[in-house]
């Protein structure tokens, strides 16, 4: 009963999230208010003694907190009365973003039971532990972009041209995050984990290295999912999603067998590269955006990234055996962002510039000289006034024609 309670608020905070992000507005304070709230409730009824009923208590209480803070920022309500069209249309729609999330549990949630079926619960700690870093940061990172990137690309939804600009510019500058996340993470994986974990742990370095590959792989075309949602085609979703399955489950079912459960990390990378293959050609045909375009828009970061992996490796092959894990790991992380940093700059003509001017309007800010604000545009001119101010910060690409 108290879960259901938790559904039904739940859905009444979804209702007001959904109108802020149609809108754009992206409310902290409504995330601050859930997580202040149940915090602060749970730990409290721990602390009186009710135990697991404090975190019931905790997730309820939270989200009414979320749900009321949102209605008091947002006092929009809808008419009364039910149009059968309007219910019909919702339907379909939800019907396939139902698909879509159902699909994604057993996507997402696949290699953890094969592996803790076939393998045992040793091989399951292990692959969790290789799996949860990349997943942390670069495939939470892409989820976290989905959330403003949908409803941005839904405002564009009858402007090809200017979705197409938008899709290319989220890859490319997606990809110029995640990329070196990904790379870094794979090279001085196992420095890291000798830095970080016991000897127990060791043995999970392989299947690290080949997840944080397929989590890069996966990031980087993330956002291509958005662009059909936005679009009204979520059916071209789920139909990718359902082909994914029936070829990753028997892909990591061999690879338990064969390998352990770095076999089924090395099946994740067999399965991933060859579908973001498949997803970037299909989005090349519905946004008309040729290959060559896609090829240029991650060349720069691909080439920076190429450089990263050879000074990262360079740094671990010249360290002495000698050598703690933390030191050769902190110069990695140094040396490896360094050079990433000034080859992506030697690369990126677009990124040179924006930096650039970026720094002249903070120097003549500074100064006092009169800062000549950003001239509206056609995809400007509606926007609330906040993020006419954040425009300055925002690649060009995504919003000017």
């Amino acid at each position: 009963m108290s879960l259901g309670r938790k559904v039904l608020r739940g859905g009444l905070l979804s209702y007001g999230s959904f109108i802020a992000s149609k809108a754009l507005l992206f409310l902290s304070t409504l995330v601050l208010a859930q997580g202040a709230t149940k915090g602060a409730v749970s730990v409290g009824l721990a602390l009186y003694g009710l135990g697991y009923w404090s975190l019931v208590w905790g997730q309820l209480l939270g989200i009414g907190a979320a749900t009321v803070t949102t209605w008091l920022l947002l006092p929009w309500r809808g008419r009364q009365g039910l149009r059968l069209s309007s219910v019909r249309l919702l339907l379909g729609y939800g019907l396939q973003i139902t698909a879509i999330n159902v699909l994604g549990i057993a996507i997402y949630n696949g290699d953890y039971a094969i592996v803790g079926r076939t393998l045992g619960s040793v091989a399951l700690g292990l692959y969790t532990l290789a799996y949860s870093i990349p997943q942390m940061l670069t495939l939470s990172l892409a989820i976290a972009l989905s959330r403003v990137i949908f409803p941005a690309y839904a405002t564009l939804q009858d402007d090809r041209a200017g979705l197409r600009r938008g899709y290319l510019a989220v890859l490319r500058w997606s990809a110029l995050a995640l990329v070196p996340v990904g790379i870094g993470l794979c090279a001085a994986a196992p420095f890291r984990v000798h830095t970080l974990y016991k000897p127990a742990w060791w043995s999970a370095i392989p299947a690290l290295q080949a997840l944080a590959v397929y989590a890069t792989v996966y990031a980087v075309g993330w956002n291509d999912g958005d662009v059909y949602k936005a679009t009204g085609r979520p059916d071209i979703q789920w139909k990718l999603g359902l082909v994914h399955i029936v070829v990753l489950l028997p892909a990591l079912l061999a690879g338990a067998r064969l390998g352990g459960f770095g076999g089924v990390a090395l099946a994740q990378v067999a399965v991933a590269v060859p579908y973001s293959l498949a997803r970037f050609w299909l989005i090349r045909r519905i946004l008309g955006v040729d290959a060559r375009t896609i090829v240029l828009t991650l060349r720069p970061t691909a080439l920076a990234g190429a450089v990263l992996l050879v000074v990262v490796l360079a740094v671990s092959a010249l360290a002495a055996p000698a050598t703690p894990a933390v030191v050769t790991l902190a110069r990695q992380a140094l040396l490896g962002g360094l050079c990433y940093a000034l080859a992506i700059l030697a690369l990126d003509q677009e990124l040179r510039h924006r930096l650039m001017a970026l720094a002249t309007r903070r120097a003549r800010a500074a100064s006092g000289a009169n800062v000549p604000d950003l001239p509206a545009t056609p995809a400007t001119a509606d926007l609330p006034n906040p993020y006419v101010r954040l425009l300055p910060y925002i690649p060009a690409s995504l919003y000017r024609g």
